[in-house]
């Protein structure tokens, strides 16, 4: 409600959280209803349950791990127990090393295997998503008779952990070819409607040439360039601030669509984007948290030292 949560009845809510990783659903009954119970004592009524769902160990790219699953509802519900709330983290690409059977070209062909930033606006990586977040929260649990995305106590569903266009891992070095000669594709058709004509665009910043402009495409900078320090004058300037705004575009429709994708399955969960830093805090803060407005909840991640 606004800049602050409520309750269904309107009574304000704040939390006090705490993140549970990965090894929580490795606990049994026994071991998560005391890792409940001792949370609750000491005053915490919120907790991230982070960890993947998504079975990478087959050929069937779609398939949720039935154990893990299993573990997350019993560990909501026994949450729930001791009035505690939930937040679902469940994608992070770290998390993943794509493989032949993903249907997902280039990976092949370059050292990096995660997929960074393809999320935004890949359709395969997004089918995926989609399918692995589907699965968790329209199965049935056996602990609350309902599914997680109609349960209160899941108070909200992060979208992706930690990515973003903006960052220094969104890069030539780390987005096989074929991946990127398709984002240019888009972002010649978005400068299309922007100026009337990828040429038209082009020729506002006829100085700043990239070695991948032409056809129906046009190049793509890396972040660097991006930044204060690398933005530069005149036509350079000018075309990373284009591209800035075609990043900022894209990664706030991914999040509206997929609000509306977790909506037409009936899951009533408050969404949270994504809660990642960029190249240049003063400069891509600020576009990174707008695109973020396409949902309801901003998390900003505080890293420390051990």
């Amino acid at each position: 409600d606004g800049d602050q949560f409520t309750l269904g009845d309107g009574t304000p809510l704040r939390a006090w959280g705490v993140n549970l990783g990965s090894g929580a659903l490795e606990l049994d009954d026994a071991q998560i209803d005391l890792l409940a119970l001792r949370l609750a004592r000491r005053g915490v009524n919120m907790a991230r349950l982070h960890g993947a769902l998504f079975d990478r160990n087959g050929n069937d790219p779609m398939a949720v791990n039935a154990r893990r699953l299993d573990r997350l509802q019993y560990l909501v519900a026994a949450l729930k127990k001791q009035g505690i709330y939930s937040l679902i983290s469940s994608y992070f690409p770290l998390w993943i090393d794509i493989k032949a059977s993903d249907g997902i070209a280039g990976y092949d062909k370059i050292a990096n295997k995660h997929p960074f930033g393809l999320v935004f606006f890949d359709a395969r990586v997004q089918e995926l998503h989609r399918a692995w977040l589907k699965k968790m929260l329209t199965a049935k649990s056996p602990y609350s008779a309902k599914p997680l995305g109609e349960d209160p106590a899941v108070a909200a569903v992060e979208a992706v952990n930690e990515d973003s266009l903006f960052f220094w891992t969104f890069s030539e070095r780390n987005v096989p070819a074929e991946i990127l000669a398709a984002l240019e594709k888009k972002y010649a058709a978005w400068l299309a409607k922007r100026y009337g004509s990828a040429q038209k665009a082009l020729a506002e910043w006829p100085s700043a040439r990239h070695k991948n402009d032409g056809g129906d495409r046009v190049g793509l900078l890396d972040p660097w360039h991006l930044t204060a320090q690398g933005l530069g004058a005149g036509d350079h300037r000018k075309r990373a601030v284009d591209q800035a705004r075609f990043y900022a575009e894209t990664q706030f429709a991914f999040y509206a669509d997929l609000k509306k994708f977790l909506r037409g399955l009936g899951a009533k969960n408050l969404v949270v984007a994504s809660n990642w830093i960029t190249a240049d805090a003063a400069t891509l803060g600020p576009l990174e948290r707008w695109s973020y407005t396409a949902v309801a909840v901003v998390d900003k991640h505080g890293d420390f030292g051990g």
